[in-house]
């Protein structure tokens, strides 16, 4: 029976019966802006449309980005899974997936967007879910999913009260699972809530008068400056994406595209990988961007000239 709720008090009071109901109760959310949205990392849901394969690619090409120094404390980070969160909080494709221990920060998630469509709140009891409290490295080699919760410097994050599931990799038939798809056969408590479209102006309103919620809350600040302050993370994803396709599945590029980034790269490498998940390679990848590329301004000129290379690719769709 699908469970409605079209109130904060609503939200609240099912939320206090769950708590008394079960004794051991690690509760976080996630919400999806339309109901019939599967969770799923958004790796597996970009019009790229990865295969598993090249999303280990992929990953790794994004670790080989990752910021060498101290260019700002609150970005930087010596830790792989850290710097993935980073990437996913900020709009980059990875395995991760966003949560929050705030039920009125998710509720503000859940009627933002997709106004005229009805959203999802899940609601996840972590009691039966393997946690991590510290950037223990091992995360990333789990092949199962694992809750991700421990102090990140970040403001946005932290005000978000932000967390992360990581999707392990663990294969299932189709390459990848849904949360949903992960918990059938698992004692796990996941339930779902429906948050009617017709309510959602009232509970943003709510949110904003009652508890001082809205954009500016949420996300420290107004949009303009937000795509200015973190563009370039974001370009590092699209600079990982380019790769991918480059070293897996080069005919999805042009052959002056292609001649651009053997002229970048100094090295001949397209489908050099070809079609295999064998993680030595992939790492391979990843160590030559990190040995190759020593500071932050060769690696920011090198992320420029690829990022132009993607947009004509885009272009040229």
């Amino acid at each position: 029976m699908k469970i409605v709720c079209k109130s904060i008090d609503d939200v609240l009071n099912y939320l206090y019966k769950l708590s008394v109901d079960r004794n051991e109760r690690k509760f976080c959310f996630r919400v999806q802006a339309n109901f019939n949205w599967q969770i799923i990392p958004n790796i597996y849901r970009q019009v790229e449309n990865f295969e598993r394969y090249q999303s280990v690619f992929y990953e790794d090409i994004l670790l080989g980005l990752k910021p060498r120094n101290k260019i700002s404390k609150l970005m930087y980070t010596n830790f792989e899974i850290e710097w993935l969160s980073l990437c996913q909080h900020f709009g980059v494709p990875t395995r991760l997936v966003d949560w929050t221990t705030d039920i009125l920060t998710a509720l503000y998630f859940a009627c933002s967007k997709e106004l005229e469509e009805d959203a999802a709140l899940f609601i996840l009891d972590l009691a039966n879910v393997k946690t991590f409290k510290t950037f223990d490295e091992t995360i990333m080699n789990t092949q199962e999913l694992v809750f991700l919760n421990t102090y990140i410097t970040n403001p946005r994050i932290r005000v978000q009260h932000g967390c992360f599931i990581v999707w392990g990799h663990e294969k299932k038939d189709k390459g990848y699972y849904s949360l949903e798809e992960y918990v059938k056969d698992k004692s796990i408590f996941l339930e779902k809530i429906c948050i009617p479209a017709e309510n959602k102006k009232d509970i943003l309103n709510e949110l904003k008068e009652n508890y001082g919620i809205d954009y500016l809350n949420i996300y420290l600040f107004d949009s303009k400056t937000e795509k200015k302050k973190y563009e370039w993370i974001k370009t590092r994803g699209k600079v990982a994406k380019l790769l991918t396709f480059y070293i897996t599945k080069c005919d999805e590029l042009t052959e002056k595209q292609l001649e651009q980034i053997e002229n970048i790269l100094g090295i001949k490498m397209q489908n050099m990988f070809g079609n295999t998940v064998n993680m030595i390679k992939s790492e391979f990848y990843k160590n030559m961007l990190m040995n190759g590329i020593k500071t932050d301004e060769i690696l920011k000129e090198f992320v420029k000239c690829m990022s132009k290379i993607y947009d004509s690719k885009k272009e040229n769709r």
